[in-house]
């Protein structure tokens, strides 16, 4: 019995040791004023499985970039607007498209849906620069309303 604990406790505590860089990682994402888009992509490229978590901030941009994700005019230093920010999770999580952000393809008309969808607060500006713990808020309700974080398995 003794030893089924013991091999239960190591069990348990394995995911905590191989997930502790992407904690720090997340808790520098939370802690920031205003989030980079090298600290996004790396939320977003690492929930498409285009880089493992232990890879940089730069790496993730990159690799996010690659794919078509985020424009070639910014860099990974660069300050997320909550247009950039809708733009990347719109892609990033599936969530239905507006009308015009088919025809465009521009972050604004993102932006506009994931408002309308309430991901978004209604008194934010498109052009105002995010907080991490905002964009964690907003990556958050895109992961609910794209059916990712429901426990039905079919999703909408």
């Amino acid at each position: 019995m003794r030893k089924f604990f013991v091999l239960l406790l190591v069990f348990l505590a394995f995911p905590f040791f191989s997930f502790a860089q992407s904690a720090d990682k997340v808790t520098e994402i939370l802690e920031a004023e205003e989030i980079t888009y090298g600290q996004l992509g790396y939320l977003s490229a690492c929930e498409l499985s285009l880089v493992n978590d232990s890879a940089s901030f730069v790496e993730a941009f990159t690799a996010l970039q690659n794919e078509g994700y985020v424009s070639k005019s910014v860099s990974a230093g660069d300050k997320v607007t909550y247009k950039g920010l809708a733009g990347i999770c719109s892609k990033t999580y599936g969530i239905r498209k507006s009308f015009l952000y088919r025809i465009t393809s521009a972050d604004r008309y993102a932006f506009r849906q994931l408002q309308s969808l309430g991901a978004v607060s209604s008194s934010a500006d498109p052009l105002w620069t995010v907080s991490g713990y905002d964009a964690m808020c907003v990556i958050s309700q895109c992961i609910e309303i794209s059916g990712q974080g429901s426990s039905n398995e079919g999703g909408e």
